[in-house]
């Protein structure tokens, strides 16, 4: 039997996306000043969980920021020509030579956005390695484990902050509280501490272990996330598949909604 293939899930709190945004936007903004790029009075970068569809990007294209290892760039298909054409202000065209003096200085000014960002982030934040493709297409997205993806919704170039990477922006936590008492099953599971099983059973978590997570936390799932998962109760031993799971945030914590799984017609 194969080693099931595992990605990290990564929640974010609206007060982390924002941090992390705020912390490459403005280098962002001042790189495109600076090259005489206009952008709109409210452009920003938006900040985004990394999921199965970023292992959908060519691994050859990314470019890894200098000296950190802690993140990389992505430019989609004609991204450097049209950004020779606003650089030098003429009407884009596809393909250019190789030589040509406009490619030139694009891939001078994309360097400068790389230095920047690469200033911004901490020395200390090492990435586990450059993205690479992988032999299994149902692997291609492990290399983007637990990762956030920065996006510029106005050319398409994306900016994947490696896990820790994007921490190192965030303010140490401060010691948490007592977790919130759980509610309606999930607490009278926790309290008799029967194990659950997420992902076709594959992986077995304690609900009590699962109800002291803090959103932003990492869980190992041996499949694609997906709207629902399946959630088995095991009672002694015999497993009662009869629930399913949904994952999202409630009260800044992870929170995982119980319901009842759909009868057969």
């Amino acid at each position: 039997m194969s080693t099931p293939v595992t990605r990290d899930l990564t929640l974010l709190r609206d007060a982390e996306s924002a941090l992390v945004q705020q912390a490459l936007t403005p280098a962002w903004r001042q790189w495109a000043q600076d090259w005489g790029l206009e952008l709109p009075a409210d452009a920003a970068l938006v900040a985004s969980p990394a999921n199965a569809a970023s292992g959908d990007l060519a691994a050859a294209s990314w470019q890894a920021l200098p000296s950190t290892q802690a993140a990389w760039v992505h430019m989609p298909a004609g991204w450097r020509t049209s950004l020779a054409a606003e650089l030098i202000g003429r009407t884009a065209k596809a393909p250019l030579p190789e030589d040509d003096l406009s490619l030139t200085v694009a891939d001078k000014a994309l360097a400068d956005l790389l230095q920047r960002w690469g200033q911004v982030l901490p020395a200390q934040a090492i990435a586990p390695g450059v993205p690479q493709a992988q032999a299994r297409p149902e692997q291609a997205w492990l290399p983007y484990a637990g990762a956030v993806l920065l996006t510029d919704p106005r050319s398409g170039l994306y900016c994947l902050l490696g896990r820790d990477a994007y921490r190192a922006l965030l303010p140490k936590p401060k010691a948490s509280a007592a977790a919130s008492a759980p509610v309606g099953l999930l607490g009278i599971l926790a309290r008799h501490h029967l194990p659950v099983s997420l992902g076709l059973g594959e992986v077995e978590i304690p609900v009590s272990d699962l109800l002291g997570l803090q959103t932003g936390d990492v869980i190992q799932f041996p499949v694609r996330l997906s709207d629902e998962l399946p959630l088995t109760v095991a009672a002694d031993v015999r497993p009662v598949p009869a629930l399913n799971c949904q994952l999202g945030q409630r009260d800044g914590r992870l929170a995982i909604k119980v319901v009842a799984k759909a009868k057969a017609a």
